[in-house]
C-alpha cells in the first residue's frame, strides 16, 4: 500500500530546483535577487526570457519581491531594460 504524502511533500512536489551562483561575502545581492539572477542567467543560454509573473511562479517568490529584485538587479547593472543579463 502506498505511503500517504506528508504536507511538505505535497507543497514541494511541483517545485523545481534552481541552481544558484556561489557568492563571496562582499556580494551585495540578497537571496531573492541572487535566486532570480541565477535563474535568468541560466535561461539566457536558451534565449528564453519570462515575464515577472512567470518568474514568480518558477521561483516561488511573491510577485512584489520579483518586481523589487528585478529593479535592484537593473540598478546594479546586472540586467538590462529587457531583463537580460
Amino acid at each position: 500500500m502506498p505511503r500517504a504524502m506528508s504536507k511538505p511533500d505535497k507543497i514541494f512536489r511541483s517545485k523545481r530546483a534552481i541552481w544558484v551562483f556561489i557568492t563571496t561575502p562582499e556580494c551585495p545581492l540578497r537571496l531573492s535577487e541572487l535566486t532570480l539572477y541565477s535563474y535568468i542567467a541560466n535561461q539566457a543560454q536558451y534565449e528564453t526570457f519570462h515575464s515577472q509573473t512567470a518568474l514568480s511562479k518558477r521561483s516561488g517568490l511573491h510577485v512584489k519581491t520579483v518586481r523589487r529584485s528585478l529593479a535592484r538587479l537593473t540598478q546594479l547593472g546586472l540586467l538590462d531594460d529587457q531583463m537580460r543579463p
